[in-house]
């Protein structure tokens, strides 16, 4: 796996911790990198997410020494919620009259095609193959 997806999917989990019980979140991501594992995805014994000082947001953080170069992630493919491949076959192609609107807000097409694509699984619920890692997304985010 591209070293680029590792980051989106650890940039998932620095969301702030605000509104979530910081225990109750931990367990969820435990049983989200389980899972991972079962299911193939390599993440470094020494690749922890903690609280982050002083706001208590979440990091990742290493419990060891790593070599330069060394693999901290790789999740297959398959394991990746991504986004729409165009809107034509997203659940909402009506949305490409508005994009050249979305693009002024400085929204790029894949980020709403991603959004789709999230909303889509998060109506799916506990039938989503995405609903472990869901489960670890805060349910508000503080506005800034």
């Amino acid at each position: 796996t591209r070293l680029g997806y590792a980051v989106t999917f650890l940039g998932w989990l620095v969301v702030p911790l605000a509104q979530i019980h910081y225990d109750d979140d931990m367990q969820h991501i435990s049983v989200l990198v389980s899972w991972l594992r079962q299911q193939g995805a390599f993440i470094h014994r020494c690749l922890e997410a903690r609280r982050c000082p002083p706001f208590g947001g979440r990091c990742m953080g290493t419990t060891c020494n790593l070599q330069s170069g060394e693999l901290l992630i790789s999740i297959p493919a398959f394991l990746q919620l991504t986004a729409y491949p165009s809107l034509v076959g997203s659940p909402c192609p009506e949305l490409n009259k508005t994009l050249p609107e979305a693009k002024q807000w400085h929204f790029q097409e894949e980020s709403v095609l991603l959004l789709l694509r999230f909303l889509k699984e998060h109506v799916r619920g506990k039938g989503s193959a995405f609903q472990r890692y869901m489960a670890t997304l805060p349910s508000e985010y503080p506005s800034i």
